[in-house]
C-alpha cells in the first residue's frame, strides 16, 4: 500500500470533489442516490450518499481496480436550521483537507461567526470521528465517520 499516493490522491479528489456542495449536488443514480467520481491515475474515488438534510453514505478509493480505502458517514443538519448556509461554509471547509489526514475538511476552521471541527481517533489506516459545524457557537450540523483500510 503506497501510503502517500493514497493521501495525495485523497487531497485531490476531495479538493475537486466537494465544489459540488449545495449547487451541483453530484450525479443522480437510479436508487435516488448521488455520487460524485474522480479519477486520476491508476486511483479511483466515489462518494455515494443518499438524502439531503439528514444523507448517509460512504467513500471508497480503489488502486488498479482494487478496493484499498473506504470511509462511511451519517450527519445531518439542526431541525431549526436552514440547509443552504450551512452547506455553503461546510463546502469552504471541505475544500480544504488536511495535509496528513485528507478525511473531510481541515481540524479546525473559523470564518466569522461559523466554526468547523473535526475531531479524528486514529490514522488513515483505521478512524473514526466527528465532524461538527457550530453558529455563533450553536451546534448546527454534526457527522459521524469512520473507516480506513480495505485488505
Amino acid at each position: 500500500m503506497d501510503h502517500d499516493g493514497l493521501v495525495a490522491f485523497l487531497q485531490s479528489a476531495k479538493s475537486t470533489g466537494y465544489q459540488w456542495i449545495g449547487g451541483n449536488e453530484g450525479q443522480p443514480c437510479r436508487d435516488q442516490s448521488r455520487q460524485f467520481l474522480y479519477t486520476e491515475g491508476d486511483y479511483h474515488y466515489r462518494d455515494h450518499y443518499f438524502g439531503y438534510r439528514q444523507f448517509g453514505g460512504e467513500e471508497v478509493v480503489w488502486l488498479n481496480q482494487q478496493p484499498i480505502w473506504q470511509m462511511l458517514y451519517f450527519g445531518h443538519i439542526i431541525q431549526s436550521q436552514p440547509c443552504e448556509p450551512v452547506f455553503t461554509f461546510l463546502q469552504e471547509a471541505l475544500q480544504q483537507p488536511d495535509a496528513n489526514l485528507p478525511l473531510r475538511g481541515p481540524e479546525q476552521l473559523n470564518q466569522a461567526q461559523w466554526q468547523y471541527h473535526l475531531i479524528v481517533e486514529g490514522k488513515l489506516q483505521q478512524f473514526q470521528g466527528v465532524e461538527e459545524v457550530s453558529l455563533d457557537g450553536q451546534l448546527v450540523y454534526q457527522l459521524r465517520l469512520i473507516g480506513g483500510y480495505l485488505k
